[in-house]
């Protein structure tokens, strides 16, 4: 990890960045109780504190503690259904909550839906999003997806655009 907060940042003269290190470790429990539907645990971010200036004005990893549930409602050649629930735990703050679906038709339109609950960051809301990809072959696939999810702050939605290439 590299954080930079800029020349003189707070109290002090020196550079405001720091180098770390961390890890994360997971689970996916697959059918879990009934089948499609599928459980993970994930805790991110293990590993020291972050140093600026001297190890007495250290601060902690954001470590966070994620727990979800999958469950594939149907899934055929003409479309998959999806439903999701998730919830965040930076070890220091509140917890996030969050539920979603995802159709996705022919293995080439998805369309997704959500909501998002971050009392302590003020941030909670509807999002929705939609995806296109297209598989050419049996090892590549090209995509393309667009999501506004709520946000805190100065606007209501963030927009987010990825383009991704797997292999």
């Amino acid at each position: 990890m590299y954080s930079y907060l800029g020349p003189g940042t707070g109290l002090t003269e020196t550079e405001g960045s720091a180098f770390s290190f961390a890890f994360d470790a997971g689970a996916l429990f697959k059918d879990v109780a009934v089948d499609n539907l599928n459980a993970s645990i994930v805790i991110q971010n293990i590993g020291p504190d972050i140093t600026y200036v001297d190890k007495d004005q250290s601060d902690p990893a954001p470590m966070t503690f994620r727990a979800g549930l999958g469950y594939t409602v149907f899934d055929n050649p003409m479309g998959r259904l999806i439903t999701t629930a998730e919830m965040s735990k930076i070890l220091a703050d509140e917890t996030i909550y969050g539920v979603g679906a995802e159709y996705t038709y022919l293995n080439l339109i998805a369309l997704r839906g959500g909501y998002y609950s971050d009392q302590a960051g003020e941030v909670e809301g509807a999002s929705f999003g939609v995806g296109v990809h297209y598989k050419f072959s049996n090892r590549y696939k090209l995509g393309f997806d667009f999501a506004m999810v709520p946000a805190g702050g100065l606007t209501k939605y963030n927009k987010i655009f990825s383009l991704g290439f797997e292999f």
